[in-house]
């Protein structure tokens, strides 16, 4: 789930497709929330390459259109059977003006599995998009899937404030720039006094009151976590090693997708995380890396469970 919601739309009449396109437009940016991004193509031969079409968060697809420029037969419902055969299951509403009973058969005939059929009359059209729509939104719309889009936001607005305040300071001169980045150091000086002031209360307060302080940090749970696990018996090797891994292959990467921005090349259809501070850390966004940060929280969460149990 991110806040992009990408449609592919194979329309081929031009002022009916701005009408409807100002409808959409206004239903996921106004109403929804998401920032709308159309690949429009009239038929066949403008289609992007097949690599990209799962990356699609939905299809909208017109029955008739005018035949492709490479002289073969087809229409919208072919077309459904092409991406269906690149294995791609992305949600179709198929429409037409002859009405959904038409389009219905189209449908019937090609074996067309995930397709939402419907007329191309405005209202209708609009009522079967809002509804598949907000649908799809709902199938991935959990907490854990908010939680990420809200990381990765937050992560293109943390960029944006480095770049305001970059340029910014790259516009001022002599004592203007001297005073900007005066205030800014003591800014930093102010909160250090004050952690400097939190840190002395805690002194000779209990420990759980040193780790509930907003001066502990998740790496100093986990090196706490790594000195207790390779104190304790009946932990295998492998349940050590994987807890001295954790920052590395768990908090690293989560600190990376919280500040990265999220570049999307739709050519090749590969979003690529961009490190601001580090170009030489950015990573592919792929079903591969997510497989196996996904395998890696299993693994850890696993080591934890296991240490905790021995403590129990």
């Amino acid at each position: 789930m991110e806040m992009v919601y990408r449609i592919l739309w194979v329309e081929d009449d031009d002022n009916w497709y701005r009408a409807a396109h100002k409808t959409i437009e206004y239903l996921i940016e106004d109403d929804l929330g998401f920032k709308l991004h159309v690949t429009r193509a009239k038929g066949r031969d403008e289609l992007p390459v097949p690599s990209i079409w799962r990356t699609y968060d939905i299809v909208f697809m017109d029955l008739s259109l005018v035949a492709p420029n490479d002289g073969s037969d087809g229409d919208g419902g072919d077309i459904i059977r092409s991406i269906r055969d690149h294995e791609v299951y992305t949600d179709v509403i198929f429409y037409s003006q002859s009405g959904p009973k038409v389009v219905r058969g189209r449908a019937r005939d090609l074996e067309l599995d995930g397709v939402f059929c419907a007329g191309r009359d405005d209202n209708a059209f609009y009522d079967k998009v809002k509804d598949v729509i907000g649908n799809t939104i709902r199938k991935v719309q959990d907490i854990n899937a908010l939680r990420g889009l809200v990381v990765a936001e937050a992560g293109d607005v943390d960029a944006l404030l480095y770049e305001v305040i970059d340029l910014h300071y790259k516009k001022l001169e002599g004592d203007e720039a001297a005073k900007f980045r005066g205030e800014f150091f003591r800014r930093l000086e102010e909160d250090a006094a004050g952690a400097a002031k939190e840190l002395a209360k805690l002194s000779d307060a209990a420990l759980d009151a040193i780790v509930g302080s907003r001066l502990t940090t998740a790496n100093h749970l986990w090196r706490a976590t790594v000195r207790i696990s390779s104190a304790r018996t009946g932990l295998s090797e492998e349940v050590i090693e994987l807890i001295k891994n954790y920052q590395e292959q768990v908090q690293r990467p989560r600190n990376e997708l919280a500040h990265c921005v999220a570049m999307y090349d739709e050519r090749t259809g590969v979003t690529t995380l961009i490190n601001k501070r580090d170009p030489d850390k950015n990573t592919e966004f792929t079903d591969e890396w997510c497989r196996d940060m996904r395998r890696k929280l299993v693994q850890h969460r696993n080591a934890l469970v296991a240490l905790r149990e021995t403590l129990a």
